[in-house]
Order: structure tokens, then sequence, then C-alpha cells
């Protein structure tokens, strides 16, 4: 499915800006928290490791840790580091819808770039995050 990668990725972002900053947590805790199967959980720690997202803490097992700050991360950006198409195989911009295909992926781009990881944090926490984002942005 195009996509899942990508919202695996934002599901693991969001369980770790939930956290106090510079917590470490090992896989197992994460993809306990986030329903996610180990397979697709290594795949998308190494992908937010590469894209120094996260940071990992040596040893067996490994840990990891909000690296970035989270209000400066867009789902775009996301879509950018998994490499997958937010508009999935048949884009909007087919010959089909003509002008309005490129206005809808306009909209849904601009959507995207301005949806970041701390604000999803922040709504499914019901605005109640562990930490203020001034404290990311230290």
């Amino acid at each position: 499915m195009e996509g899942a990668l990508t919202g695996y990725a934002a599901r693991v972002l969001v369980h770790l800006t939930n956290l106090p900053p510079k917590t470490f947590t090992e896989p197992v805790e994460i993809g306990r928290a986030t329903n996610l199967p180990r397979r697709e959980l290594v795949r998308v720690l190494q992908l937010l490791l590469q894209a120094g997202y996260v940071e990992r803490r040596g040893g067996n097992p490994p840990s990891y840790s909000m690296e970035f700050c989270p209000w400066s991360i867009s789902l775009l950006d996301l879509y950018r580091v998994t490499g997958e198409n937010p508009f999935g195989s048949h884009s909007a911009t087919t010959e089909t819808w003509g002008e309005l295909g490129f206005q809808v992926e306009g909209g849904l781009r601009s959507y995207l770039a301005e949806t970041s990881i701390g604000a999803l944090a922040a709504i499914q926490t019901g605005s109640r995050l562990s930490v203020a984002p001034e404290m990311w942005l230290g």
C-alpha cells in the first residue's frame, strides 16, 4: 500500500515526541506503543536515523530518541524520507482530472508541508504533550 511506510514513520515519531526529550526507548517498546510489526519498525527506524530525525544509542538492543524538533518535520518531509508518493500510483494530475487535478495535488502538497509531527502529537494527546514545544527548540 502506497504511503504505509510514511504512516509507520509518523506513528514512531509521534510516539517519541510524546516522551520527554532525550528519552531513549528500545525498539520493542516503540513497537508495542505503535503496534508496528518488527520488520517494518526496523526499516522505519533505519530511515529516520539516516534522515537525522532520531538518535540511536548503542547496546543490545539499541535504543532510540527524538533528535530533531518535531515541529520542524512535516508529513511531506516523511514522504521524501521514505521515498513514497503521497498521491499514489494514479496521481490526481492525470488527464482525466486536467487542471482540477493540479489544484487538488497542490492543495494536498500544501497540507502535507504544513502538518508537522509536533502538531500530530498534540492532537493525539489532546494538546497535553509531555513537553512544551519550546523545549525542542533549545
